[in-house]
């Protein structure tokens, strides 16, 4: 749990910097919520690995770039999931009378992150927990 926890404080940094992305990108640039999502994803999860190993999973190893390649590949999958989701959710989201309000794409899509984001945080922990078992720790 005291692992989670450290993870989760790593991470929520990260999701502020992969969220300001994002609204950057969909708000303000006019990207479409999935294209925002998958490239704003990648300025946070690349924190989180480079600030979570040592701290939180206690690796300091010369292999962290091979497993680095690795770990990039499996979100470069959960991205490509959860940005399908998120634009799923977004659309759905509009029809309930409580989000009529925020009707443009832009505050659709950072609600829709903002339901999706624990599901995801618990995935990229449990994906990261795994790899690290297999590095080595010196």
């Amino acid at each position: 749990m005291k692992r989670f926890l450290g993870f989760a404080i790593f991470s929520g940094v990260g999701w502020l910097c992969d969220l300001l992305t994002f609204t950057i990108l969909v708000k303000w640039a006019g990207l479409p919520a999935f294209w925002g999502n998958l490239a704003s994803s990648y300025v946070g999860i690349t924190f989180v690995w480079f600030t979570s190993l040592r701290s939180v999973f206690h690796i300091d190893s010369r292999s962290r770039g091979k497993f680095l390649l690795v770990y990039w590949a499996y979100q470069l999958a959960s991205i490509l999931f959860y940005s399908k989701a998120l634009s799923l959710l977004s659309i759905g989201i509009s029809d309930y009378r409580a989000f009529t309000t925020y009707s443009d794409p832009g505050s659709l899509g950072i609600i829709a992150k903002i339901i999706i984001t624990p599901i995801n945080l618990f995935t990229n922990f449990i994906f990261m927990k795994l790899l690290t078992k297999r590095m080595p720790a010196h």
